[in-house]
């Protein structure tokens, strides 16, 4: 098995799949609140149908010191129902710092270029 089948194997494992709740209490009543999946997140902000998030690990997540990208076309919609976690918050925030993108910046400039 190589790395990138351990690295992919651990990422879509049947554990990392499993959304999370939590039961509160909201004006008196008692709600369950579900982790969203990451379609339900990025819902409408898509590139060729895929979202930005998703489609940024497609393209720049690689097998630590190799040239080989991680994800594939293929991948889309298993990343796409996968619960939005923490995991998906921290590789939105390396990739801003490591591009020097300002994303809620951006958002309301998409004309701008610099």
């Amino acid at each position: 098995m190589s790395l990138r089948d351990k690295i992919r194997g651990q990422i879509f494992s049947a554990e990392n799949r499993k959304t999370k709740s939590e039961i509160i209490t909201f004006y008196g009543a008692e709600i369950e609140v579900r982790q969203p999946l990451v379609a339900q997140i990025v819902d409408g902000d898509a590139e060729e149908g895929r979202a930005g998030i998703v489609d940024s690990l497609l393209k720049y997540a690689y097998v630590p010191h190799t040239e080989e990208k991680v994800f594939d076309a293929a991948d889309v919609d298993a990343l796409m129902t996968m619960p939005f976690s923490r995991d998906f918050g921290r590789f939105a925030e390396t990739f801003q710092k490591l591009t020097n993108i300002d994303i809620k910046g951006a958002e309301g400039n998409s004309e701008e270029t610099t």
